[in-house]
């Protein structure tokens, strides 16, 4: 027998080869979520999310304070709605609102406000 023939272990390679093709394998795996959570997107307004199953009927609807939504195991589509608020129907809101919009329009106010000054002082 020549050196450059010995045999090799059938063993080595083969295990190799079953390593890499299970790896393969393992890793594209389909991953499917059980649940989610939803935290606010900071726009103006609150948001509320809507799901929908593939056949357009609804399934849920959540805010977006939600924790632990249940997901469909099957095709699902996620739509989040701005709802309306009403400014009478949150004071805070309101109040925010309002000294953030004084804020901006200081100057505006100020110098209108002395110009109503000096026109009711020469009126008088």
């Amino acid at each position: 027998m020549k050196p450059e023939e010995t045999k090799r272990g059938i063993g080595g390679s083969r295990i190799l080869l079953f390593l890499i093709i299970g790896s393969v394998l393992f890793s594209i795996m389909p991953v499917q979520a059980q649940n989610m959570s939803i935290s606010s997107l900071n726009l103006m307004t609150k948001e509320d999310v809507l799901i929908y199953a593939a056949n357009a009927s609804l399934i849920g609807t959540y805010n977006t304070s939600s924790v632990g939504i249940v997901l469909p195991a099957s095709d699902f589509m996620l739509v989040i709605k701005p709802s309306a608020v009403g400014r009478f129907f949150d004071p805070s809101t309101m109040l925010t609102d309002a000294f953030s919009w004084i804020e901006t329009n200081f100057v505006a106010l100020l110098v209108i406000g002395a110009i109503i000054g000096l026109a009711r002082g020469k009126l008088w």
